[in-house]
């Protein structure tokens, strides 16, 4: 009998190893299909745009001013004109009209115009450079303004939050959710990409499709719940090794968005997302969500009931987090 038990422990392991490698190979076609690194299609362009608009940023802000950009510009310019040729007309693809006017006033500053690139782009600057463009490149900040912005007490802050089950019947404000959301947008973004979305479930029928697929709902008040599913676009990147920068963005995104919601008298609760292949593309398209987006994490949200009761969870001492070297 023991020996029984064992064999089926050991099967056990080697279905659940082979299963977890299933799920890696699977992640790995995925990031092919959908990723910049493969997938050339012009849906991809805004992401393309922002990759090469953040470079040519990040040059700008160098302390010593060099000519540099060229082959980035030229690059840049021909992702937009197939862009526009689209319809494309984005953000980013405005953002890049303003990146563009900076390095050109930057190569007129430093005298630097007899570099042929730059003699290409301004002669052709007013079908490149429209009226509409976004302000790009940089802004200079001082300690003063810094230390005044950051002046609220944001210990506070961080020690009021919990993550809590039970919430109140009355419903989110637009208003809140559209601030908390404004916020979350400051989270820092691999170059900018900004590849988080957000799916705020409120049909009843939807709703009840969230909770029936184990997301660890045990204690909540599901009545007074909103579910808020948090995704990032698997277009937003371009080479393998980028393959986990999703989670980490979508991580980042998420923790602004919760301390968002707590500022704004929201509590909220991230629920457990690790669902096979299989299940998660069924669920997007339940929840018309295209399959080029990966489900990063769900949150749970509802403004804080008059009491919660929640767990003290204690954090480790600092010693047992910092290591130094």
């Amino acid at each position: 009998m023991a020996n029984q038990f064992k064999e089926k422990g050991k099967i056990k392991i080697a279905i659940d190893v082979i299963r977890t490698f299933w799920e890696y190979y699977l992640d790995a076609l995925y990031y092919k299909r959908y990723s910049m690194l493969m997938n050339k299609s012009p849906k991809n362009y805004e992401y393309q745009i922002l990759l090469r608009l953040h470079g040519l940023e990040k040059g700008i802000c160098m302390p010593d001013s060099r000519k540099f950009g060229q082959e980035k510009i030229e690059v840049l310019i021909d992702i937009m004109s197939k862009a526009k040729i689209i319809g494309e007309v984005t953000t980013g693809y405005l953002m890049a009209e303003g990146i563009i006017r900076e390095w050109i006033e930057l190569f007129e500053k430093n005298h630097w115009t007899d570099d042929p690139v730059y003699q290409k782009v301004k002669l052709n600057y007013n079908e490149i450079v429209s009226d509409d463009a976004i302000d790009s490149g940089i802004i200079r900040i001082n300690k003063e303004q810094i230390l005044e912005k950051v002046n609220g007490n944001f210990s506070d802050l961080c020690y009021s939050r919990h993550s809590t089950r039970r919430y109140s019947s009355v419903p989110l404000k637009n208003s809140d959710i559209d601030e908390c959301i404004s916020l979350a947008k400051m989270s820092p973004s691999a170059c900018n990409r900004q590849m988080c979305k957000i799916y705020w479930i409120e049909s009843e029928q939807l709703r009840s499709v969230m909770e029936s697929i184990g997301l660890g709902l045990s204690g909540f008040s599901k009545e007074t719940a909103n579910y808020l599913v948090i995704t990032f676009d698997m277009k937003a990147f371009n080479y393998y090794g980028e393959r986990d920068q999703g989670y980490f963005n979508a991580g980042l995104f998420v923790m602004n968005f919760t301390y968002a919601l707590h500022y704004k008298g929201i509590g909220s609760c991230c629920l457990q997302w690790g669902q096979a292949h299989s299940v998660e593309k069924k669920i997007k398209n339940i929840l018309n969500i295209p399959q080029d987006e990966k489900i990063a994490v769900v949150l749970a949200a509802g403004y804080y009931d008059d009491e919660n009761i929640v767990p003290l969870s204690h954090r480790r001492d600092n010693e047992e987090i910092l290591y130094r070297r």
